[in-house]
């Protein structure tokens, strides 16, 4: 009898009591308390994250969504539809690249802040959202909904999805995600079927905005176990949402393997697969799982030395040998779970959320060069938010005079995570802080000081980037990329030999690149102009992007060695291919005066000086020829 009294006990638990209506607060402030509290949790966490405006596009992923991506830097009706036809970096976000089609086309595509700004305009939706979500879910419990949402808020954890412009997808995903299980919720409410259509057309959107979303339909089954209706018979009602998990999860696999869905979708950018790109044996994925799993939660509590790089580890180095604690962990809390059900539901449902929604990116299929990434923990934080907030509540109904500590104590972590936050975010303000963090939490691994080189070059700072770009190749890193970059330094600095050297080691290693072949028949321009015209040939074939920037430079060096009929061929060519260069139109001119063509080489220079006014060469041989 008393094991049927304990087992009711839970059920009760789970469709908590609606909490009383505090009689003296204004009818106003309970009549639209929900919304109020919608726009005060969104404006909260669009201040806190507006720190991030005026960041720039970092040198991870937003030259492949953004800057090289042609559906987004050419936003058309073509583009458009050719989007939901299109996997972009190894992924299938059709929604998510349509969102910044939307920020190219208004504000231009190479504006970063449009394009951050609307992501953080969606979160301040997403946790307002979290907000009716949890205040559904919990019976109307305002508390328990507020203290969730805040939480969610202003984790440091979020700065990544937010503020990086290539994680468009992280949080438009999550918009539709919460629109779909707040449909669900008012189904179960009201038994409604329109209710339930809308939350498989915001489920497909979700999907449609990042491959991550396929796990929902779990959700809802969650759902039907908090509120005591889990059955066969409501997971049959679910087919559509099982049928459309298949579907997407099928697509984002092909693509992510490099495949074409059956010729349904093409590649842009990135060609490479995405999948294992280090093979681990069956046990070892099942030990960096565990570990993910721990580790998420661990930033959870402590949100510190975040980053977006944490690469796999050696297990028999001093940090690796942590990985072992994850399985132990993932165990312990399995246990908890299973214990706690005697009492209550509530840890079940927010651990069950959190490990849902965090289950494909746990590295058990290994999905990029990071062990953990921020920005998974996006959605799932919101499970972990929920049990918090749950108990906190539950003191309060306990204890009612720990109700103001308590508060206090909620908004000093709200504080406490705005200000990390809004720390983190300066880490993404441009890309030499990003891979200065990555350095100093992995200053032994080559691979950020090999992309940090390459900034700092560009940036000016020659010897920094030089230092950085060997320091990569001495820790151990082979990239032909980073040897063309530092032959690129090496060329800026005056100091030909050397660039040449790192060219010739790219291109003999096997795995030449066309940029290897451009930048040695750059260096090889004046010295060599045989070779130079062979390597330029070949970085024609190999990068007929970069037409006019080529066969401008193939047709400079021909007119130097006189070979003027190509010259002009390969000028004519690198012009009409829309190049911009005044230096083109100057070598082109002087070919059409030398053949007799005034006209012709006036309107060439007058170009030139149009290019670029300070052209002095350009407006002398104008004066020459009597033109003004």
């Amino acid at each position: 009898m008393a094991k049927h009294n304990k087992t009711n006990q839970v059920k009760a638990q789970a469709i908590l009591p609606k909490p009383k209506i505090d009689k003296d607060s204004p009818s106003f402030l309970i009549k639209y308390q929900t919304h109020l509290t919608f726009l005060a949790l969104a404006l909260l966490s669009i201040f806190v994250f507006s720190y991030g405006f005026k960041n720039e596009f970092v040198e991870w992923d937003d030259q492949l969504y953004v800057r090289d991506n042609p559906l987004v830097n050419q936003p058309s009706w073509a583009n458009f539809f050719k989007a939901f036809r299109s996997g972009v970096a190894l992924n299938y976000h059709p929604l998510t690249i349509v969102s910044l089609q939307f920020n190219a086309a208004i504000w231009g595509f190479d504006k970063p802040m449009s394009f951050i700004i609307t992501n953080t305009i969606i979160h301040g939706f997403n946790v307002g959202l979290v907000y009716v979500f949890i205040k559904k879910l919990m019976n109307h419990h305002h508390l328990i909904a507020l203290f969730t949402a805040l939480l969610f808020a202003v984790h440091p954890m979020k700065v990544e999805s937010v503020t990086w412009v290539s994680e468009r997808k992280d949080v438009l995903y999550a918009f539709f995600f919460l629109l779909s299980v707040i449909q669900y919720l008012i189904f179960v409410e009201t038994k409604n079927r329109k209710n339930l259509i809308f939350s498989l057309l915001f489920f497909l959107c979700s999907c449609l905005s990042k491959g991550q979303a396929v796990v929902l339909p779990v959700v809802l089954v969650l759902i039907d176990f908090w509120y005591d209706k889990f059955s066969i018979e409501k997971i049959k009602e679910k087919w559509s949402f099982f049928a459309t998990a298949f579907l997407f999860g099928s697509i984002a696999l092909s693509i992510q393997a490099g495949g074409n869905f059956f010729g349904l979708t093409q590649s842009i950018g990135e060609n490479k697969s995405a999948l294992d790109l280090a093979v681990f044996s069956f046990k070892d994925k099942l030990i960096y799982a565990g570990y993910s799993f721990m580790m998420y939660i661990v930033n959870f509590f402590n949100p510190s030395n975040l980053g977006p790089f944490h690469p796999y580890l050696k297990f028999e180095t001093a940090e690796g040998s942590r990985y072992y604690w994850g399985l132990p962990f993932v165990l312990a809390t399995l246990g908890i779970v299973v214990f706690s059900l005697r009492k209550t539901k509530i840890i079940a449902l927010g651990l069950g959320f959190y490990f849902v929604t965090i289950a494909l990116v746990l590295q058990f299929i290994s999905v990029g060069a990071t062990i953990i990434s921020d920005r998974y923990s996006y959605l799932p934080y919101i499970g972990l938010c929920l049990i918090i907030a749950y108990f906190l509540n539950k003191l309060i109904d306990y204890k009612p005079i720990t109700k103001i500590p308590i508060f206090i104590i909620v908004f000093l972590i709200t504080i406490l995570w705005a200000n990390m936050s809004i720390n983190q975010i300066k880490i993404w303000k441009n890309s030499i802080n990003l891979y200065t963090r990555m350095i100093e939490n992995y200053p032994d691994d080559h691979r950020p000081y090999g992309t940090r080189g390459k900034m700092i070059g560009m940036a000016g700072n020659l010897d920094g980037g030089i230092s950085d770009l060997e320091k990569c190749i001495a820790l151990g890193g082979k990239e032909v990329g980073t040897r063309v970059d530092l032959g690129v330094a090496y060329g800026m600095k005056g100091m030909p030999d050397k660039a040449i050297e790192q060219f010739n080691f790219a291109i003999n290693s096997g795995k030449a690149t066309g940029e290897a072949y451009l930048n040695r028949g750059i260096a090889y321009f004046s010295t060599n102009p045989n070779q130079a015209l062979q390597d330029l040939q070949q970085a024609l074939k190999m990068l007929p992007d970069k037409t006019s920037e080529i066969t401008g430079n193939i047709g400079t060096i021909q007119m130097n060695i006189g070979e003027i009929d190509n010259a002009l061929k390969n000028l004519d060519l690198a012009i009409n291919s829309g190049s911009k260069d005044p230096n083109i139109f100057v070598n082109r001119g002087k070919i059409r005066q030398n053949l007799g063509d005034k006209d012709g080489a006036i309107t060439d220079y007058k170009t030139a000086v149009s290019l670029n006014p300070n052209m002095s060469n350009a407006q002398q041989l104008l004066l020459n020829l009597g033109a003004k």
